[in-house]
């Protein structure tokens, strides 16, 4: 499978939009505009990348490789809990609490464990379908995943609307979020593999749906806001299964150079180590948006980089293959957890 560079760089980007999430700076400067950006079009962000996730996960069902694909996922996520466990080991008060936050993730983690149970349902639904009626094994992914979609939909606004209180884990969740667009890129794959390129909308019209995508996303945040304020906080953005499938395809079509250096695993270091940073950032008394960000991207980035030079030197000197832009290659467990966590776990 080639290496599709610009979704290399789409990561690293969304990667970057992710740090500036959790600054609060968004939070605490909610005009108009900076609500109709937060929670409007930076939802696409989780969104973006369970597509991704989706896509992917395809070529390891297609290879027989979805039980080492879910292990993976599953090992990463113990992994960076037990990272962040000096953090929020404090919210845990017994053993049902300990369930709760292992079933729903600490704060940014909680998109692996999302994607863990989003790959099972898409994993257990294939698996189904292909034993049932293998010419329409599709639709046992297809359709269960519009039906978690709406229902995931209904219940957030539900919530926002104050008919119901419902907790945002109970939409914002592997089932009823990451598993619909998880589905998205699965079936995206899917056809690309049968039909080819003639599967892709072409570009021009990719474009178009992606500017309509985001103009309605930004229609609903502020619709949203007019209506319900700024104290509420859209998760998933209907409007966003437009968005994010037009962004996904445009984004295949765009030729990108090969990569510089390993934005897989740069990437992934923003993603997973920006909140220690952070906390780094905090004990030197940097608490403005802009130090924050130099710490959560500049820090994780650094560590990347020095990582990848010494894996590269390590290498040469024992005489092993060359680890490639964004895998896995010979790394010891803890780097190779950082490199394929972001990447989606590629095959």
């Amino acid at each position: 499978m080639r290496r599709i560079h610009s979704l290399d760089y789409l990561k690293t980007f969304l990667a970057l939009f992710v740090v500036l999430a959790h600054t609060n700076w968004l939070q605490n400067n909610m005009s108009v505009g900076v609500f109709v950006f937060g929670n409007g079009l930076l939802r696409m962000l989780v969104p973006l990348f369970c597509i991704i996730a989706g896509y992917f996960l395809q070529v390891s069902i297609a290879r027989g490789k979805a039980g080492k694909w879910l292990t993976r996922v599953m090992g990463l996520y113990l992994f960076w809990m037990l990272a962040y466990l000096p953090i929020w080991h404090g919210q845990v008060t017994g053993f049902r609490s300990l369930a709760t936050t292992l079933l729903w993730g600490f704060f940014h983690l909680w998109f692996l464990i999302g994607m863990f149970f989003g790959g099972l349902a898409v994993i257990a639904l294939h698996w189904l379908g292909a034993r049932i009626a293998p010419k329409h094994a599709l639709w046992f992914v297809v359709f269960p995943a519009a039906v978690c979609g709406i229902i995931g939909v209904l219940l957030q606004y539900a919530d926002l609307t104050g008919i119901a209180d419902i907790p945002v884990q109970r939409y914002r969740n592997g089932i009823f979020m990451c598993f619909p667009f998880m589905a998205l890129g699965f079936l995206l794959r899917s056809r690309i593999e049968t039909e080819g390129l003639a599967a892709v909308p072409p570009r021009p019209q990719a474009l178009a749906l992606s500017a309509l995508g985001i103009f309605l996303m930004a229609a609903e945040a502020w619709f949203v806001q007019a209506h319900l304020g700024t104290g509420v906080m859209i998760e998933v953005p209907l409007a966003s299964y437009l968005a994010v499938p037009a962004i996904f395809l445009l984004a295949l079509q765009v030729q990108m150079p090969p990569q510089p250096v390993d934005l897989g695993l740069v990437s992934a270091s923003i993603y997973f180590l920006h909140i220690w940073a952070f906390r780094l950032a905090e004990f030197l008394d940097v608490h403005h948006m802009l130090g924050l960000m130099a710490f959560g991207i500049g820090l994780p980035t650094l560590i990347a980089m020095i990582y990848g030079v010494t894996v590269t030197r390590r290498s040469r000197r024992d005489g092993l293959a060359m680890p490639a832009p964004g895998g896995m290659g010979q790394a010891a467990p803890v780097a190779a957890a950082v490199a394929a966590a972001v990447t989606m776990v590629e095959p």
